[in-house]
């Protein structure tokens, strides 16, 4: 039993099994002409083969496509704003591997002042083009969903889009990109790099090893490193630099500039400075272990680095002595008060007690020999003296 007829593929959209992804559905123009918006799940799309040409405008792509409408076979990545032209009664298979929505335009045969079959080249793959997918997005914007809307620029645009695609399907292919440089060959011209850092190297020289001109690598490098072929060199000539800034302490930053490749010391402080925001003195520094404190070196150098600290110098600042009043202190400071004598002990309160004591009886005892008996003459009272002999 046949299947049930369908005029287009936005009648397909309506009433066949995608009917569920179906978001939206307009006629634009005087012929009409449909547009439809879908949203669809991963998965597989097959579709029948339809009497008109059927333009996608991918509004979400997809990081992995496969097309084949009868040109080929095509894999790739669908992207946002891609242009997919499906041909005429030929029957589509699209398999898609994330969510995507797209803009459908049906294009009637009709629409065409030349033979569709000079469209060959935009079936085999997806395209891209700023004012073809402008005008598919102002169409569906601008209209009604019956049709409501300016049928003069509808018609105007419709009759732009046909002479646009014979245009771009008559241009020169796009000549192929290359594909990108592989992690591989990229981990072998470090490897290359590092090996020759005390030699110079030049573009020429890493683009033999991917058998590239010179300026085709140099795209190619950029593209995968995000960086050109110079900076890459750099930047490994600084990582090396700064190994041996950590692992030889000893090394003379100059040695270290020229067994990495630069050409001075400056060389490479400017080139350490813009890679890691720092100079390789301060790398050194900071990279160093902080001395273990030493013995106490005694109070005659601990006065003498305060001397150097700013206080002023005074005779009375040796070791072992009372500085007093006039001890070198720190400039527009006095000196702090001595501390408080401390409290005695009971046993030393009571010999402090005696000595106060036998000090007082000693004072008020009367004086009977005032007058020393060495020159006191002989009609002095007072006891016999002996005389030196």
């Amino acid at each position: 039993m046949p299947g049930p007829a369908y005029s287009d593929h936005a009648d397909f959209y309506r009433r066949g099994p995608y009917a569920r992804y179906l978001t939206g559905r307009k006629t634009v123009g005087s012929r009409p002409v449909a547009m439809f918006a879908a949203e669809q799940p991963a998965g597989a799309y097959p579709d029948p083969p339809m009497p008109g040409l059927l333009l996608y405008l991918a509004l979400q792509g997809a990081k992995e496509a496969r097309f084949d409408w009868g040109a080929g076979r095509w894999r790739g990545t669908w992207r946002r704003h891609d242009l997919t032209l499906v041909p005429a009664n030929a029957a589509s298979d699209v398999t898609l591997s994330d969510r995507h929505g797209f803009l459908g335009l049906c294009l009637p045969a009709s629409l065409f002042t030349e033979s569709t079959e000079t469209l060959g080249p935009l079936h085999a793959a997806p395209f891209r083009d700023p004012l073809t997918a402008e005008l598919v997005a102002a169409l569906w914007r601008d209209s009604g969903p019956a049709g409501a809307g300016c049928a003069l620029f509808a018609d105007s645009a419709l009759t732009c889009l046909a002479d646009r695609l014979h245009h771009l399907a008559a241009a020169p292919a796009p000549r192929a990109e290359a594909p990108p440089l592989s992690s591989r060959l990229l981990a072998r011209i470090d490897d290359h790099i590092r090996a020759r850092l005390d030699q110079p190297i030049t573009v020429a020289e890493l683009a033999r090893l991917s058998g590239h001109s010179p300026s085709h690598f140099s795209t190619l490098f950029r593209r995968a490193t995000g960086v050109s072929p110079y900076t890459r060199v750099l930047a490994l000539r600084v990582e090396h630099a700064a190994g041996l800034i950590a692992t030889c302490p000893d090394m003379p930053l100059a040695e270290i500039a020229l067994a990495s490749g630069f050409s001075s010391q400056s060389h490479l402080t400017s080139a350490f400075r813009r890679h890691t925001g720092t100079t390789p003195a301060a790398r050194r520094a900071a990279s160093r272990p902080c001395p273990r404190p030493g013995p106490d070196p005694g109070p005659l150098h601990r006065t003498r680095s305060r001397l150097k600290a700013g206080t002023r110098p005074s005779i009375l600042t040796r070791p072992g002595l009372d500085p007093g009043p006039l001890a070198a202190t720190p400039r527009g400071l006095t000196r702090p008060p001595p501390p408080p004598n401390p409290p005695l002990r009971p046993t030393q309160h009571l010999a402090c007690c005696a000595r106060n004591a036998a000090s007082t009886t000693r004072s008020t005892a009367p004086e009977t020999d005032a007058i020393p008996t060495k020159y006191r003459r002989d009609t002095d009272v007072g006891p016999p003296s002996n005389p030196r002999r």
